[in-house]
């Protein structure tokens, strides 16, 4: 099952900021910027991140290089991350068409007369979504934990699982080349390069599962200077109004919404309590 995946970004510096540096944060930036994605390379996040380093390095003319540290559920790229000085130059970022069902309605009636499917997931949002899909179904359905979105295209693509719960933009030239068949999406936010898929809460019938889709952050380690942190978001809001990168992330089915701190550290709570409750209920394991 392909879904979509909500993208919002913005900037924070979690916990107390340091007094603003005035004249560092006017000089901002004036060396090389590492963005560590947390994912191997190829997936929404890996793509997200080289558009916006790419435009980052046009406009500041400073290298902005993407370090992909996959591993333990994003913990390690984290930690790396929350390691590093506070100084705003460190940052971290579908069933088979032949023979799958062709509806949700479809899909969870094979899984109740079979009992043996099995579906594939990357990151720990989309196998909770997954696990939250299925206990609202009523089905038993295996979870194949894979490391990230390529792989878990893999999976399907080889028929190792039935279906799969990722973002929209590593399975989307499969989509559109017929092999995939994008079954529901996971909010009701308009997903223009896959305009007639419906939302997972209306295919299913099953409004408590309006809005499961997974985001896509900056964040920057605690201390940073917020007028480097308003800097830093600042450009990543000018990119996203850039008509010509916003037409190539709408393409690759990725939605770019930006947000202030405020509103990011404010949603980022919401979800957290969300999340934990979910993941407290599933069982599932960290990798």
């Amino acid at each position: 099952m392909v879904v979509s995946r909500r993208t919002v970004l913005a900037t924070l510096g979690a916990g107390i900021l340091l007094p603003i540096r005035t004249a560092e944060a006017q000089s901002f930036p004036n060396r090389p910027i590492r963005i560590i994605v947390p994912f191997p390379a190829g997936g929404p996040t890996d793509i997200l991140s080289r558009v916006i380093a790419q435009k980052m390095s046009e406009d500041w003319g400073q290298p902005v290089v993407i370090e992909n540290r996959p591993g333990a559920d994003t913990a390690i790229g984290a930690v790396q991350v929350a390691k590093a000085p506070p100084d705003g130059y460190t940052s971290l970022l579908t069933v088979r068409a032949e023979g799958g069902p062709k509806t949700i309605p479809e899909l969870i009636a094979r899984a109740k007369a079979s009992g043996k499917m099995n579906y594939g997931a990357g990151i720990i949002t989309t196998r909770l979504a997954g696990y939250m899909f299925n206990r609202a179904a009523g089905i038993s359905v295996q979870l194949i934990p894979y490391k990230g979105s390529a792989e878990v295209v893999q999976g399907l693509l080889t028929g190792a699982v039935d279906y799969i719960i990722d973002g929209t933009a590593s399975s989307l030239p499969l989509i559109k080349s017929g092999k995939f068949r994008p079954l529901a999406k996971l909010n009701s936010r308009p997903l223009p390069a896959l305009p007639d898929v419906p939302p997972l809460s209306e295919a299913a019938g099953m409004p408590e599962l309006d809005d499961m889709s997974s985001w896509i952050a900056l964040v920057a380690p605690a201390g940073t200077p917020r007028a480097i942190v308003d800097r830093l978001q600042a450009k990543v809001a000018a990119i996203y109004a850039d008509r010509a990168t916003h037409d190539r992330l709408i393409a690759a089915g990725i939605n770019p919404v930006s947000s202030t701190p405020e509103e990011f550290d404010a949603f980022f709570r919401k979800e957290a309590v969300r999340w934990t409750t979910a993941f407290k209920a599933s069982g599932i394991k960290l990798d």
